[in-house]
């Protein structure tokens, strides 16, 4: 196992935080690196996920499109007015 020793300066929360990812890294077997890499999400730049928030709403647009065009009769329109919704409250 290679290792490289580099010194920084944290905050107090953040060394206590660091020891403690330690001692869970060596409880199982894993260096620092091993076990901050699995618990740490990868960052991912916002391009990709806008990207995939926007793939994720096409497809439920998609799948709401394909369930209402198999359920509902042809040409049916859906009154979601505020009227309509509130119709029994005047």
């Amino acid at each position: 196992m290679a290792s490289t020793e580099t010194v920084i300066e944290v905050d107090t929360q953040a060394a206590e935080l660091l020891q403690r990812a330690s001692r869970r890294a060596k409880a199982r077997g894993q260096t620092l690196g091993a076990y901050l890499a699995q618990v740490l999400p990868e960052d991912e730049p916002d391009a990709r996920r806008v990207a995939s928030q926007r793939d994720a709403w096409e497809s439920f647009v998609s799948g709401m499109t394909a369930w209402s065009t198999a359920h509902l009769p042809a040409g049916y329109v859906a009154d979601d007015s505020r009227d309509a919704a509130y119709d029994d409250r005047t």
